[in-house]
């Protein structure tokens, strides 16, 4: 690999070499010299296609010279030019499939961080997930509790009401006692004033006659009468004709 291989190269810096490594020759050829043909005709690669051709001259008219691939290029050059391609086609090749295996070691990094990456958003999911549980359970709880609270709001509402209504109806009894006390009493000052025990302005004439016995006139309990009670009293008094 070259010294520039020797170094990490970004993803980036990979496909751009792989993509120079991709394009296509411009068709220049250098013609190589005789000393380089003579001592590529000692190599095991020259006499094993040297054989091969001669072969395939034996069924075709393609002679071991003359114009074989390119105008006016003997075999030797040919072979020559083959030669070299392959050997840089091997170099080309091996440093292709060590660029792809870079590339490819970048990317499995690369998805390993993205693993890894993902792996943390699941347990930060996992984790709010297990967090909304909660709050939802607190929030569950939180409205079982309202749901109490508004119940005893009610039940002490109703309490409320029936108190309030049992006192209104103790009230309105109550203030009836007291209009018909209040009527009894007008009764009372009404009669102390016809009477002539009380005078027009409140004030009493005289005093109020108070004792144990009754006092009738005409019969024993008859409709004529000053009583001290409602029945029948010793000593009670009957006067007149």
């Amino acid at each position: 690999m070259s010294e520039d291989n020797n170094k990490e190269m970004t993803f980036a810096e990979i496909i751009d070499k792989i993509n120079e490594q991709l394009q296509i020759s411009d068709g220049s050829i250098s013609k190589p010299t005789i000393d380089e043909i003579n001592q590529f005709q000692k190599t095991w690669f020259y006499h094993n296609w040297d054989v091969r051709f001669r072969k395939l001259a034996s069924f075709s008219a393609l002679g071991t010279r003359g114009a074989i691939a390119i105008p006016n290029t003997t075999f030797e050059e040919w072979l020559y030019w083959f030669h070299e391609w392959a050997i840089h086609f091997a170099d080309d090749y091996n440093e292709f499939k060590k660029l792809v295996y870079q590339a490819i070691k970048l990317l499995e990094k690369h998805m390993e961080v993205i693993d890894n990456r993902l792996t943390q958003i699941e347990n930060r999911l996992t984790e709010i997930e297990n967090q909304l549980r909660d709050i939802y359970s607190k929030l569950e709880q939180i409205n079982s509790e309202i749901t109490k609270l508004k119940e005893r709001v009610t039940q002490l509402e109703n309490d409320l009401q029936n108190k309030y209504n049992e006192l209104l109806q103790k009230h309105n009894s109550n203030v009836q006692k007291i209009e018909t006390l209040e009527w009894q009493l007008q009764q009372i000052v009404n009669n102390l004033k016809g009477s002539g025990a009380m005078n027009s302005n409140g004030t009493m004439a005289h005093n109020i006659a108070y004792g144990t016995i009754n006092v009738f006139g005409g019969s024993t309990d008859g409709g004529s009468y000053i009583r001290s009670n409602n029945g029948r009293t010793e000593n009670d008094i009957t006067a007149g004709i």
